[in-house]
């Protein structure tokens, strides 16, 4: 009895270690985060400088070509040897050009290859940031951007089963417009909103795609009040906000 009341109690002082796991999951990800991006810094550089040597060895290789056709030129009274000579640098200089293309090919793809690893890190640091839950691409807080000239709006979202019911605002600070409610459905990737401004009119419909990967939507939005003239229907597009609370623990953690 005394052993198994010990091995319970040994469970419980595990708990604080258990319930922290996630958090050296989140600092790894986000030193190797950090490394790629220094990484791809790095082959940037590299690939710009590997697309200046292919340019000169191009411009190098061309004025070979361009030397040995005016010799060409005429009526071949340029002497073989000197012939000979310039073939021998066109030659050269194509194949230098050819090296050349291949190690900015070989640099572009590096560079290339080290975006998609960061693509895929941030997506996998924002999903723990933003609870971690593929099932629920949607609630949350959003900051969208409305037609062109663009209009800043936040939105208030929490999804229950496939039904949508949240908050929105339009514009910021003194630009504050109109407010109001959500409600919708969303599934299957597919986002349907139907905005009901604070008299209580219905304003209109967002309609949009949902990408849970990267936490971002966009789709178009379709006023029903046309009476003014405007378009009929407005891009949109939108980011899930990362919690304020996360970033300050991250603060503090630094601190």
């Amino acid at each position: 009895m005394t052993r198994s009341l010990a091995f319970v109690l040994s469970l419980f002082a595990l708990l604080p270690s258990l319930t922290t796991a996630a958090e050296p999951r989140l600092d790894t990800l986000q030193a190797l985060l950090a490394t790629e991006r220094q990484l791809a810094k790095e082959a940037q550089e590299r690939y710009l400088n590997e697309r200046l040597l292919q340019t000169e060895a191009f411009v190098f290789a061309e004025s070979a070509w361009q030397d040995l056709d005016s010799a060409l030129d005429g009526q071949l009274k340029t002497p073989l040897a000197e012939l000979e000579r310039l073939r021998t640098s066109t030659d050269a200089a194509s194949v230098a050009a050819e090296y050349a293309s291949r190690q900015a090919q070989q640099a572009r793809r590096d560079l290339f290859s080290r975006k998609r690893r960061i693509e895929a890190l941030e997506r996998q640091v924002r999903a723990i940031l933003l609870g971690g839950n593929p099932n629920d691409p949607v609630t949350g807080q959003w900051r969208v951007s409305l037609g062109s000239p663009v209009t800043e709006a936040v939105f208030e979202l929490q999804l229950n089963g496939t039904l949508v019911a949240g908050s929105f605002r339009i514009g910021e600070g003194s630009e504050e417009g109109p407010s109001g409610s959500l409600r919708g459905t969303y599934a299957g990737g597919q986002l349907n909103l139907e905005r009901v401004d604070e008299d209580g009119g219905i304003a209109g419909i967002y309609l949009g795609t949902v990408d849970s990967a990267s936490g971002r939507a966009s789709g178009i939005w379709n006023p029903n009040d046309l009476s003014a003239g405007g378009p009929g229907m407005i891009g949109w597009s939108a980011e899930r906000i990362v919690p304020e609370t996360v970033d300050d623990e991250s603060d503090d953690g630094a601190n």
